[in-house]
Parts: C-alpha cells; sequence; structure tokens
C-alpha cells in the first residue's frame, strides 16, 4: 500500500482478485484472476482512508507477464468506479482480455495517471478459458490401456461465450494422485480438443483391507506459458475425474508373512502363552503366515469365492519329501490374501 503524505489519503484492496488455485496436490498454489475475456470470479474491493479529494477510484495494469509482452492483454470493463459514502468503492465488470501468468494491477484514488494514492496488487494469473471433460473413465483394469481414453474440451471465451479455443502456447498434463500413469500424458491440443490414446495404471485401487474398489483422481491441467519440458512448472487449469482400477488376472502367490518361530504340535506362527514344566499348554497366534495372490504388475487380486491357497511343508535338505501336516492346509484368498491360522506341524525341527 501507498499513502501520500502530502494530502493523508491512503488506499487499500480488501476484497476481490485474492483467491487461491488448488494445484495437482490439493494444495494452495496460484492466485487466479479469472478467465480472459470475461469479468472477473472476484471482483476488487477498494477502501479509501484519510482525506477524500475525488468521488472516484481507478484501475491499471501495473505490471505484464512474462509469457506476454507489454500490449498484449488489456483491461476490459469499468475502469473507472465510484467512491461510496462509506469510502468503499466496488469494481463490478472488470476483467483482461488475454491470459498469462503475473499479472499485477495497480488501483488509484482519482485516475492513475495523477493519482492522490494508489497501490499494486499482488501477482495473479489469467486463464486462457475451462476444460470440459467429454468422455469419461470410470473404471480400468490394471496394467491395460483404458478401454475409454479421456477426451477433453479446452474452450475460451469470444464474445461473451465459451466457444472452443483454436490457438493454444501450451500442452495438457494428465498426474494421478495416488499411483504413476503411463502413457503419452502430455498432449497439445487440436481444434480445442485435446485426446489422450494409450493412458494406463499399473496399480490396482483394491483396498486389501475392505475389499472395495477406492478411487484414484486424475487431474488433468494445461501448462500455459511454459516449455514443454517444464510442463509442471505452471498448471493455472485443471479439472479432475475419479477412476477406479481393478486387479487383472492372477498369475502368481507371494509370501507376505513368513512363517516364525513355532511350538511343535502349535498352529504355525504360535506362541506358547502357559507352560506347564516344558509342555506348552495354551498359544497365542501372533503372526501366521499370509500370502497374497498377485497379477502380473503385484497388485493382489480380490478372490473372495474363487481363489484357495495351499500349504505344505518339507524339509530344506530333503525337498522330495513332504513333512505331513494337520489342521486347516487351504484358506479362502479374501480380498487378495490368504491366512493360515490353524497349520500345525508335529514334527520339531530347524530346516
Amino acid at each position: 500500500q501507498y499513502l501520500d503524505s502530502s494530502n493523508s489519503t491512503s488506499i487499500s484492496i480488501v476484497g476481490g482478485i485474492k483467491f487461491y488455485h488448488i494445484d495437482k496436490y490439493g494444495s494452495p498454489a496460484i492466485l487466479l484472476g479469472g478467465v480472459a475475456g470475461a469479468p472477473f470470479d472476484f471482483q476488487p474491493v477498494l477502501r479509501i482512508d484519510g482525506v477524500r479529494q475525488t468521488d472516484i477510484a481507478s484501475v491499471e495494469i501495473e505490471n505484464y507477464p512474462s509469457s506476454s509482452s507489454e500490449g498484449c492483454g488489456s483491461l476490459i470493463g469499468g475502469l473507472s468506479v465510484p467512491i461510496n459514502s462509506s469510502n468503499f468503492a466496488v469494481f463490478t465488470n472488470l476483467g483482461i482480455n488475454f491470459p498469462g501468468l503475473g499479472y499485477r494491477l495497480r488501483f488509484c484514488v482519482g485516475t492513475c495517471q495523477s493519482a492522490f494514492a494508489s497501490v499494486i496488487s499482488d501477482s495473479f494469473d489469467v486463464l486462457y478459458g475451462r476444460i470440459v471433460v467429454q468422455t469419461q473413465i470410470g473404471t480400468a483394469v490394471a496394467g491395460s490401456i483404458f478401454d475409454s481414453q479421456p477426451r477433453i474440451l479446452v474452450e475460451k471465451i469470444e464474445n461473451g461465450a465459451f466457444v472452443a479455443g483454436t490457438e493454444y502456447s501450451f500442452g495438457m498434463q494428465v498426474n494421478c494422485n495416488s499411483s504413476g500413469i503411463l502413457g503419452r500424458t502430455l498432449v497439445w491440443p487440436a481444434l480445442g480438443l485435446v485426446q489422450f490414446t494409450d493412458l494406463r495404471i499399473d496399480k490396482s485401487s483394491l483396498d486389501s483391507d475392505t475389499g472395495r474398489l477406492e478411487n484414484f483422481t486424475l487431474v488433468f491441467s494445461t501448462c500455459y506459458g511454459v516449455p514443454e519440458s517444464e510442463c509442471n512448472a505452471s498448471l493455472p487449469m485443471r479439472v479432475a475425474v475419479n477412476i477406479t482400477v481393478s486387479p487383472s488376472e492372477p498369475v502368481n502367490a507371494s509370501v507376505i508373512v513368513q512363517p516364525s518361530l513355532s511350538v511343535g504340535s502349535r498352529p504355525i506362527g504360535s506362541i506358547c502363552r502357559l507352560k506347564t514344566w516344558s509342555r506348552c499348554k495354551q498359544t497365542t497366534s501372533v503372526n501366521p503366515p499370509k500370502v497374497a495372490v498377485i497379477d502380473a504388475f503385484g497388485n493382489p487380486v480380490d478372490g473372495v469365492g474363487l481363489f484357495f491357497a495351499c500349504v505344505s511343508a518339507f524339509r530344506n535338505s530333503r525337498r522330495n519329501v513332504t513333512i505331513a501336516g494337520r489342521g486347516v492346509v487351504g484358506s479362502q484368498v479374501r480380498f487378495g490374501i490368504a491366512s493360515f491360522t490353524n497349520y500345525i506341524l508335529d514334527l520339531s525341527g530347524s530346516d
């Protein structure tokens, strides 16, 4: 804020422009002014204090974006507004007609050519337009190219209405909040349309604890005014869609909890809780062996009612001779996991 000490008039920005865009990680990132060619979503509100020497407040562009040369962007709407009886000045249809990163505005008491006082806004961005998702993905299978590839329409404002944009200096990039997304993830629009063709995710969204397919979030973002190699440097337009990813076909099993030191004639993974002399009277199961049925990408496969895992034992020195076990030797795969809580070996040994 600037205070002219000769006339004791000051001006401050108390509303508008200062709202945050949320970046691809869900954090406040960029001050936005709105969409090029349209009034700002939040209009500036000024407060004038001290000696009142004029009845108007005005605005001009203080700083042009580095991606634009001076004169590429200009203000639209009412550039001067009255100062009301409460000493506030409220703009109603102010905007900028050209997109860019890092605009700053100068607000003035009186005209900006001969201002009694002035204040400069924080830097903010003006978006090219908006993103419209034309084709949803919905569901997918781990490791497979999405059956329904995203089609995204990039629109700009012409004559007060959104139309398909035709000229671009940015690409569109897709990211996933919970897993890496593979394929061509950066596409440049053609006649306003961004068509992805080979996106896939190898990680399943199956929750092994609940058996539910959770949502992954795909975030489609533009990267305006930066080279393709620096697309992550600026993401001023974005839209998010949810997708669930099922495991693919089971191909293997993986031991996720190894058998531990156990008591003979008691379930493997148990420890003795109560002894009488050398005999164990009571055991507690603390870490039973567990096996995951997995697909080619290491995702546990939900096999409720479909798959059973079986267990057998042998000595390391005699792998072709199995050791008789008893108890429950087969376990149903539930949410991708089979747990053996009551498999017993009567023969003691360390190999």
